[in-house]
């Protein structure tokens, strides 16, 4: 969601939702259609402008609209300008399975609007690279002409902060500095400018601390008192602590296909529900645009295929997602009483179409260069200790080996 003066812009998958603010209140105005977008930022170039920039099939795309052209009621717009700035590179010929994969992830904005970076592992064989850096100027508004230059760079060796790990990024054209984070909670700056920080600007300017004088950071952990989410070896309080919320809903269940005694530990696949990086909570979010917490109502058990099913409620809206499957929304049943219930049999409404393919990708990312946190790698690390080491909290009981990938077979891709 972005905001120019007056006006709200969604960004959807193959189009955009325009909405004018009057009194608290928001009044769509228009849909305009879009190429397929697989992840979005915006920047302001101009005041009256709003730039977006997207990861697209095609490569970088800068998409230009100004306010004036957002602000009419009109449908069809056509007064907005689209530039393709970097191509992503074609994957390689025998690897039909990266057709389905976006190379390019975690798309940034320098704050001036005239730089975007990104991760890529793209390698032109069937395997990810290593993730590195890339970065494109972009035009300035109206200017088909002007030649980008696009570069990259890597992050460094596998001693150094892990950029594969669900990376948190953020930049500085000005200052010329790159920062990044992960889940390990490694953190790490990176200089462009070749000069100390304090040649780069004038701090009487900026009116920041450029003492060389060491900063102590304080390792003693801060307790937050966040339940972990149920595991083996919790005691009956713990446990039941740990799902108060979960089952809570008005709702009634056909027995004996659904269950819902979590301290029974029978559904299998619940540490994929933790919220740990890139399992099936993070993808619900990420990839497919449903923010919230998940809160589970029961589980079905398919003997037959022995698979299980789990319901799920984000929001307002019920979900299911059995084990080899794709997650689809499912409107309760109500009885001839009005009592709402789930049978069952379920013939989902509709399939979640997938919202930010480029999400996918860091989430194979992430299982791919994982493993060198296994104890049978051939150089074993595990960057989970190293984080306890460091004062750090790990949910070990379900923390996935490495992580989830989605089946690629299965998403709804729009």
């Amino acid at each position: 969601m972005f905001r120019l003066e007056d006006l709200v812009v969604i960004a959807r998958t193959t189009l955009l939702d325009v909405y004018r603010i009057q009194q608290s209140t928001f009044h769509h105005l228009k849909t305009i259609r879009t190429s397929t977008i697989w992840e979005v930022v915006d920047c302001r170039p101009m005041p009256d402008l709003l730039r977006l920039v997207i990861i697209s099939p095609e490569g970088v795309e800068t998409l230009d609209f100004e306010h004036q052209t957002l602000a009419s009621s009109a449908e069809d717009v056509t007064k907005w300008t689209q530039r393709g700035v970097a191509k992503i590179p074609p994957p390689h010929e025998d690897d039909g399975y990266m057709l389905m994969t976006a190379p390019w992830y975690s798309l940034r904005v320098a704050a001036n609007g005239m730089r975007a970076s990104w991760i890529s592992v793209a390698s032109g064989s069937t395997e990810f690279a290593s993730p590195y850096f890339m970065s494109v100027t972009l035009p300035m508004p109206g200017d088909f002409e002007t030649n980008t230059e696009l570069s990259s760079w890597s992050p460094g060796t596998a001693i150094d902060p892990a950029l594969w790990a669900v990376p948190v990024i953020d930049m500085d054209e000005s200052l010329g500095l790159t920062v990044f984070g992960n889940c390990f909670g490694e953190l790490v700056l990176y200089d462009h400018c070749g000069q100390p920080l304090s040649a780069c600007f004038d701090p009487n300017d900026f009116m920041l601390n450029v003492s060389n004088e060491p900063v102590a950071v304080s390792l003693v952990p801060i307790a937050l008192s966040i339940p972990f989410a149920p595991q083996r070896g919790m005691s009956d309080e713990e446990l039941q602590s740990s799902t108060a919320r979960w089952s809570k809903d008005s709702i009634e269940l056909a027995r004996p296909y659904w269950q819902d005694d979590w301290l029974a530990m029978r559904y299998f696949a619940q540490s994929l529900w933790s919220g740990n990086p890139c399992d099936w909570a993070w993808i619900l979010t990420h990839a497919f645009g449903f923010p919230g917490e998940v809160i589970p109502q029961g589980y079905g058990n398919n003997y037959a295929e022995c698979t299980q099913t789990l319901l799920f409620r984000v929001g307002s809206q019920y979900f299911l997602h059995p084990d080899n499957g794709a997650f689809t929304i499912c409107p309760p049943h109500r009885d001839s009483e009005g009592q709402i219930f789930f049978p069952s049999r379920i013939r989902p409404l509709e399939e979640v179409p997938c919202t930010s393919r480029t999400m996918l990708t860091q989430s194979m990312v992430y299982k791919t260069f994982s493993m060198e946190c296994w104890p049978d790698s051939t150089t074993p690390r595990n960057r989970w200790y190293e984080m306890c080491d460091r004062g750090g909290s790990v949910d070990w009981e379900n923390l996935p080996e490495s992580a989830v990938v989605a089946d690629l077979s299965e998403v709804v891709w729009p």
